[in-house]
């Protein structure tokens, strides 16, 4: 007589069998926690780009109202982080999110008289 172990109604396995599958579930666990790990620190990244998106959206919506001035110095402030963002779309091939970072950035470059950075940001983002 075999011995069989019920994992329910329909499925009994052996004890041979249950070790192996045990084993494959074990292997399959250690491909797949930095897979997950990785599409996780992704939408990490992703999701810090797409909040500097919205940051220069607001500030360009605002740019001359009230506190126009105040968006201009923070987002001055803040030049690296964008830089980085444009950098993450570029290489993430989402060319859509680098232009709505890059129109208002360029907007607020020119404002500064900074033209040909503009100019050199609108058409490296448009050729994605």
């Amino acid at each position: 007589m075999r011995q069989t172990i019920s994992l329910s109604r329909r499925c009994k396995l052996k004890p041979a069998m249950l070790r192996d599958l045990t084993i494959v579930l074990f292997v399959v666990s250690l491909w797949a926690a930095p897979v997950a790990a990785a599409q996780n620190a992704f939408e990490v990244e992703r999701q810090a780009a797409l909040n500097q998106v919205a940051r220069v959206e607001q500030a360009y919506a605002e740019r001359l109202g009230p506190r126009g001035a105040e968006w201009r110095q923070g987002l001055k402030a803040d030049e690296t982080a964008l830089r980085d963002s444009l950098d993450w779309f570029s290489r993430n091939a989402e060319g859509d999110q680098a232009l709505r970072l890059a129109v208002p950035l360029a907007y607020f470059w020119t404002y500064e008289g900074r033209v040909e950075e503009s100019r050199t940001l609108l058409t490296t983002t448009l050729a994605l």
